[in-house]
């Protein structure tokens, strides 16, 4: 197995990257909010426990 594949088994759930980019004090409810989803969904992806593409056009939304 290459080098690069490896690194591709063990890269970050992008909940996990979009949480180091949220403030500090800021809570999931307000980030919710402000990207017009569920917190529950919300919750799910930073956790690691659903995948983005579960949101239908959330990719957008985070990049806008």
């Amino acid at each position: 197995m290459s080098p690069c594949r490896i690194e591709n088994l063990n890269s970050p759930h992008p909940g996990e990257v979009f949480r180091e980019f949220l403030p500090d004090g800021t809570t999931i409810e307000e980030v919710a909010q402000r990207l017009g989803v569920f917190r529950v969904q919300l919750s799910r992806v930073l956790n690691g426990r659903s995948a983005i593409h579960a949101f239908g056009d959330f990719e957008g939304r985070v990049t806008k």
